[in-house]
């Protein structure tokens, strides 16, 4: 009989034991999920309660329009400096402020200049062609009129494949797997990233999205700083939302690349 006691009590401290460690374990899930929930939740109200006058280079283009039209949603303020006024305003939201420079360049430089004036932080989304020049000429006159905040744009191929400092970058493990071209397309924004790096900008980050088309805003998409994350392809809108997503918080990603990452 005692020896049945003593079993009664040793099964009860067990059962005790477990249930406390599964409640334990339960209020641990749900606060960490509650903390989740906040953080995901303070991002989206910082995401959507901070406004700033953005200059976008190369507005008119697949990425740039879809930027310009996001951020006027979230309450930005947008100076897009374009070549073609009637093709900016047959394509850009009528809130947009048209400032037109005939190309980026040195004889520009003062068009730019008077471009940037009182912005909080100017994004490029220009094409490759003289990409060095036209960024050199873009931090110039953004240095010029007190911007704060830069934005590059390009080159997924700089990404890194971890946060290790010596890993590799991503064009360096694909090779020519998906083209010749990688190669000398990822060197090009390396040089473009850094000419805007080394100047006196408080703030420079490189957003560097994969593959970009036409297609649907999914709201999958979150920045995640300097590694690939395998995302191969998205669409502009995703893109821009991950753009418009970074500029709050930029200064987390000073210095740095941002990719893109699933939610």
């Amino acid at each position: 009989k005692m020896r049945a006691n003593i079993l009664i009590i040793l099964l009860w401290i067990l059962t005790t034991v477990a249930e406390r460690n599964i409640n334990s374990a339960q209020c641990s899930f749900l606060a960490e999920n509650s903390q989740e929930s906040k953080t995901v939740k303070d991002e989206k109200n910082l995401y959507n309660s901070i406004t700033m006058k953005i200059a976008v280079v190369g507005a008119t283009g697949g990425l740039g329009q879809r930027v310009v039209k996001q951020a006027i949603e979230c309450g930005h303020v947008i100076t897009a400096v374009i070549r073609d006024s009637d093709k900016a305003s047959a394509v850009l939201p009528k809130e947009t402020i048209l400032k037109v420079v005939p190309s980026v360049d040195e004889a520009n430089l003062s068009l730019l200049i008077d471009a940037f004036q009182g912005q909080d932080c100017v994004l490029e989304v220009v094409d490759n062609n003289d990409r060095v020049a036209k960024v050199k000429v873009m931090i110039e006159a953004a240095t010029t009129a007190g911007i704060d905040k830069f934005i590059l744009c390009g080159g997924a191929g700089t990404l890194k494949m971890s946060s290790d400092p010596s890993s590799k970058r991503l064009y360096e493990v694909l090779g020519d797997s998906i083209g010749t071209w990688l190669k000398p397309v990822t060197l090009l924004h390396l040089e473009t990233q850094q000419v805007a790096f080394s100047s006196t900008i408080s703030v420079v980050a490189q957003i560097s999205p994969p593959g970009m088309s036409a297609g649907l805003l999914t709201n999958t998409f979150m920045p995640i700083k300097d590694v690939t994350t395998g995302v191969m392809s998205a669409s502009y809108e995703d893109v821009a939302d991950v753009i418009i997503q970074s500029v709050p918080t930029l200064e987390s990603y000073n210095r740095s690349m941002i990719g893109l990452v699933l939610k």
